[in-house]
């Protein structure tokens, strides 16, 4: 977990640098502060979506459930952790839910590529095996083999960086109000993530023929969608 680690603090400092870039020096620090609290919620809600659903396990080994550099995380779980973090931060610090989104809206997103090539690295959500086709990478799985795969993790590193740009270019030139920006780039996260679910073939439990994390990222698309609705339907403040 050691380089998972790393790409995922690397992406947390450049989303950072991105999120700050001129900003004045109070303004930066609050930015930063909301930033890492989101981070954190991240970091919780990925665990304890993992530990739920492998609670068999965790309840006779409860001293495991907090060692998170032993592995064991949910991006669902962090997607919604850091949902809910949102929300309860600006409640506590009476912020504007919809500018707070726009400006950890950069870590968000710089961290969630960079969670993917950290995949990648430690043998993550790997894609299904290539089978002589051209178009398979060596990746390895959990148990250190190399094959060539379908390289999931890389297409989700491209479509994440790639969706990134094309919002943040679109919001400048659109000038969108404040949220905007966010809502949509939540959004492609989620298909991102729930598209290529349908492309792993790292063994996960099922429920009706599909893969928990699939569910997982059915439901977070369903928010991203009610979060669309209501920027839509509320007028800026």
């Amino acid at each position: 977990m050691f380089t998972f680690s790393l790409f995922i603090s690397i992406g947390a400092v450049l989303g950072l640098s991105w999120a700050i870039l001129d900003l004045k020096e109070k303004h930066a620090f609050l930015v930063i502060d909301s930033s890492l609290g989101v981070l954190l919620g991240g970091l919780v809600g990925s665990r304890a979506i993992f530990v739920a659903v492998h609670w068999s396990y965790y309840q006779e080994h409860l001293l495991e459930i907090p060692q998170v550099w032993a592995g064991g995380l949910s991006s669902t779980g962090a997607l919604a952790g850091a949902f809910m973090a949102w929300l309860i931060l600006a409640g506590l610090n009476r912020q504007n839910p919809a500018a707070l989104a726009d400006q950890f809206f950069p870590v968000l997103m710089l961290v969630a590529v960079a969670a993917w090539l950290g995949c990648w690295l430690e043998g993550i959500a790997y894609g299904p095996l290539a089978g002589g086709a051209g178009w398979g990478l060596p990746a390895r799985d959990e148990w250190g083999i190399f094959a060539a795969r379908f390289p999931t993790q890389l297409f989700g590193a491209v479509l994440t960086l790639g969706w990134f740009w094309l919002i943040e270019t679109w919001g400048k030139r659109r000038k969108l109000l404040q949220g905007w920006v966010a809502a949509w780039g939540f959004w492609g996260l989620t298909v991102i993530l729930t598209g290529l679910s349908f492309l792993r073939s790292d063994p996960v439990l099922y429920w009706q023929e599909l893969r928990l994390d699939t569910w997982g990222g059915f439901s977070l698309l369903l928010v991203s969608l009610i979060c669309i609705f209501l920027r839509w339907r509320l007028k800026e403040r």
